[in-house]
């Protein structure tokens, strides 16, 4: 599914009223491949078309943290135009940093492993 600059934009409703937690604790997110919040979403109402919009910004925000090439620049700048105070843009969310590298590799390396046990027939 391709996501375009107008599917992001329809999140605004969404997440620009979501209130940042100082106590929320990043963790990995699979399909994006990338660390999110738990306060960066919405709790009273699903995001339209699922998570589908938003998974771009989270991966883009990843790359930032970590380090390495940006990807979806065009929809990141979208949402900072659409919901500029949706808690993912914090600046100690988007910068790069050690800590949250290290959070990063070590689950997706812990995904790694287990899909190749799974490919192996080493199911857990």
């Amino acid at each position: 599914m391709s996501i375009s600059e107008s599917d992001v934009a329809r999140l605004a409703p969404l997440l620009n009223h979501l209130t940042y937690q100082a106590s929320a604790c990043p963790h990995y997110e699979l399909l994006s491949g990338a660390l999110i919040w738990p306060d960066e979403l919405p709790t009273e109402r699903p995001l339209p078309d699922g998570w589908c919009a938003i998974r771009p910004l989270f991966r883009h925000r990843t790359c930032m943290i970590i380090g390495i090439p940006l990807e979806y620049s065009e929809l990141w700048e979208v949402g900072k135009k659409s919901f500029p105070q949706w808690p993912g843009f914090r600046t100690d969310r988007c910068s790069p940093s050690n800590e949250l590298k290290e959070l990063y590799e070590q689950s997706s390396r812990s995904w790694d492993e287990f899909f190749e046990r799974v490919d192996r027939g080493q199911f857990p």
